[in-house]
């Protein structure tokens, strides 16, 4: 059945421990419109979605009855990925979630939802090795072109440290410029200016660190900080714990 084209009035998530967790809640509604678990997408989101429509128990919220209100309902560890995007894309411009992005970044996750499927016993992305031996090496070669671990510590470490201690108000963009080697953070703070001046200061460091692995310079907008924070409240936990999951994965012993 075609789904009404009134539009979405919300929507909601439910997080659960492990796979059989969302199947379970899933088929209490039998109203599943996408199963990105079974059929992941091919940048390797995983989720189950389902649309229901909203009914008022007061007279006052009337106007909105029959409005669909979608519901996504994924474990723990296809949380932590979608996270883990969601604060790359908001901090190294990548847009992976829109389909963009640079081609190792946009292939580390693939692969990184493939070993996540692997171990709940799903199916994997589509160009994605089903062998984890496999998968496993392609992962940790990528992982390590990227210096994924360093660079995703370092972002939703320093993106904590702004939300949390140094208040947001204020503030229009930050450049920081984070050291891999020695895991600190430099940040330059800009209120409301000309954007053209936060753009200068990012490009005079960019041309400082040039070609040097050791550092990542990154412009993120105050906008783009309580986005991440509306939407993953805990994103940093969550980003740690996709980390952690990597990090076992990639310091196996190689076979």
């Amino acid at each position: 059945m075609a789904l009404t084209t009134v539009q979405d009035i919300g929507g909601c998530r439910a997080v659960m421990t492990d796979i059989r967790g969302v199947r379970k809640l899933a088929n209490r509604t039998g109203n599943v419109v996408k199963d990105y678990i079974t059929t992941p997408k091919s940048d390797g989101y995983r989720s189950i979605h389902l649309v229901e429509t909203y009914q008022p128990s007061t007279d006052r919220h009337e106007a909105h009855a029959g409005r669909r209100i979608e519901i996504q309902i994924r474990t723990r560890l296809q949380h932590a990925w979608a996270t883990a995007v969601e604060t790359v894309d908001s901090t190294l411009q990548q847009n992976i979630k829109g389909g963009h992005g640079e081609r190792d970044w946009r292939r580390f996750f693939v692969l990184a939802s493939g070993l996540i499927a692997l171990q709940e016993d799903t199916p994997v992305p589509s160009d994605c090795p089903s062998d984890r031996t496999s998968l496993i090496q392609e992962l940790r070669s990528t992982a390590q072109k990227l210096d994924v671990v360093a660079q995703l510590h370092g972002l939703s470490s320093t993106l904590q440290y702004l939300t949390n201690r140094n208040p947001l108000k204020g503030s229009h963009a930050y450049v920081m410029v984070l050291d891999m080697e020695k895991r600190r953070t430099s940040i330059t703070r800009f209120g409301r200016t000309d954007p053209s001046e936060v753009a200068a200061q990012y490009l005079k460091m960019e041309k400082e660190y040039f070609g040097d692995p050791r550092f990542q310079v990154v412009q993120v907008r105050v906008s783009k900080i309580r986005e991440l924070k509306r939407a993953y409240p805990n994103y940093y936990l969550d980003t740690q714990a996709f980390l952690s999951f990597i990090s076992r994965a990639i310091e196996e012993p190689h076979k």
